[in-house]
């Protein structure tokens, strides 16, 4: 959207931003549940780099201009982000303008930190873990009999994984390839969660000097941190803004474990390459067992 509107030199007019309508219960499966966009963006930089207009959804509101104006849809899919990023050159630099722009709201950074300094002890690796049942398995496991070999294993992998004692191996064997860091932040679908806890309670059993830290303790600090203060009217945005202040965990790991096949971890990718800080992250593969 910002890239068009520089590329065009067009007023933006920042377009309606949606929950997830798989991973948030409170989405109802419809979605067209809409977040205001300042619960996601930083709004204040974004007024650094263009000009922008807040739009008005309502129905007297589109009806009182006779102005026409552009609409591009789904540009997500029509830009070619990566590629831009990737190569140096004009559009090299305005992705890298935007990505420094468009970032987290600043309470998201601002809890982000704080919870990161309570519970992960200095450096950090962070690991998005994607692979839920219902959602990413279901769409690329559960079809084996079209999958190719490569990607089969791939799957089993991951369902090796999931044993406790196979989570706590892998886990602790990188964390030592890493001096001075011994925590570790897991980002993961809720779903997730249980799986995740009872390997770490396998590690601990081993390993008590590695911490892993979970989601289940960044809810109730988001809780306690934010809704407590007078904020409980955004409490419906409670799994968004769970979500945000996760990719700015992982955004700001020493290092960080990408997701095979996920669009929240190329963004995270895409960010930390751009800002440079990147040079030791891997995809979550190097954490999953020979097969």
């Amino acid at each position: 959207m910002v890239f068009t509107a520089v590329k065009l030199n067009r007023t933006i007019v920042i377009s309606p931003f949606f929950k997830h309508d798989i991973a948030d219960p409170s989405s109802q499966g419809d979605g067209v549940a809409l977040v205001d966009p300042y619960l996601r963006i930083n709004i204040q930089k974004l007024r650094n780099v263009l000009a922008y207009d807040k739009p008005n959804y309502t129905p007297r509101g589109a009806d009182s201009y006779e102005e026409k104006c552009a609409l591009l849809a789904f540009p997500y899919n029509l830009v070619n982000f990566w590629s831009a990023a990737k190569k140096k050159g004009e559009d090299h630099e305005l992705v890298k303008q935007i990505v420094a722009h468009t970032g987290r709201p600043p309470f998201v950074v601002d809890l982000a930190r704080a919870f990161a300094k309570q519970e992960l002890n200095g450096d950090y690796v962070s690991l998005h873990w994607r692979y839920n049942s219902g959602d990413w398995l279901h769409g690329i496991c559960d079809k084996s009999g079209n999958t190719k070999e490569k990607l089969s294993e791939i799957c089993t992998q991951i369902a090796m994984m999931k044993k406790p004692e196979v989570f706590a191996s892998q886990i602790s064997t990188f964390i030592d390839t890493i001096p001075g860091v011994n925590s570790i932040y897991i980002a993961s679908p809720p779903s997730e969660t249980e799986m995740l806890n009872k390997g770490r309670l396998y590690l601990a059993k081993t390993r008590p000097d590695i911490k892993v830290v979970l989601q289940s303790e960044l809810i109730p600090f988001l809780h306690e941190t934010f809704f407590i203060e007078g904020c409980k009217e955004h409490e419906t945005e409670s799994w968004d803004l769970l979500s945000l202040a996760e990719m700015e965990v992982a955004a700001e790991s020493r290092i960080f474990l990408s997701s095979i096949g996920s669009s929240w971890s190329n963004n995270i990718k895409m960010e930390r390459q751009l800002r440079e800080i990147s040079t030791d992250d891997e995809g979550n593969k190097v954490l999953l067992p020979t097969v």
